[in-house]
């Protein structure tokens, strides 16, 4: 969903440039759209960290590997780092 966000945050931008250029939008329209989009992209990459950090406990907690579908192996010896 955060990613969808991200592109039409970068759509808006493109379009309010486009305006801005043009002579309909303002320089606040357009530090909006940037403020904008510059937010929705720290949101995807946060949401995008999010979701690796969750799965790779899920694995860890499950001792499970979800794309493999397999049981992971457990090394004692890695167990104590």
């Amino acid at each position: 969903m955060s990613q969808r966000a991200e592109d039409i945050a970068r759509e808006r931008y493109a379009l309010v440039m486009e305006n801005f250029r043009g002579g309909t939008a303002t320089v606040t329209d357009l530090n909006t759209a940037r403020s904008e989009s510059d937010t929705a992209i720290q949101n995807y990459i946060s949401d995008l960290s999010n979701f690796w950090i969750y799965y790779y406990n899920l694995r860890k907690y499950t001792l499970y590997d979800f794309m493999l579908e397999r049981d992971l192996e457990v090394v004692p010896e890695e167990l104590t780092m």
